[in-house]
């Protein structure tokens, strides 16, 4: 439902949803080795003609919790 390069952003978004009572999880193509931290998670895009490096964390829902999901990521966004 969100995606984001920031690790930080991307935990707390994911507490906050999980205290909606909702199940995200964290998607990155490449995990480090010996944590679940994302900070050095770096991939090349799909795509991207020119190589560029990308450090893109998605949030994911189960399909029935997207619309709620949605709705309670633009809240927190738009408090900050």
């Amino acid at each position: 439902v969100y995606g984001t390069l920031d690790d930080l952003e991307a935990q707390y978004l994911k507490s906050c949803l999980e205290k909606e009572n909702l199940h995200p999880i964290l998607f990155c193509k490449i995990q480090p080795k010996g944590g679940p931290r994302f900070v050095y998670s770096l991939f090349e895009a799909v795509g991207d003609p020119w190589g560029n490096i990308v450090n893109e964390i998605k949030i994911m829902v189960p399909s029935q919790e997207v619309i709620k999901s949605e709705k309670i990521i633009n809240l927190v966004k738009e408090t900050k």
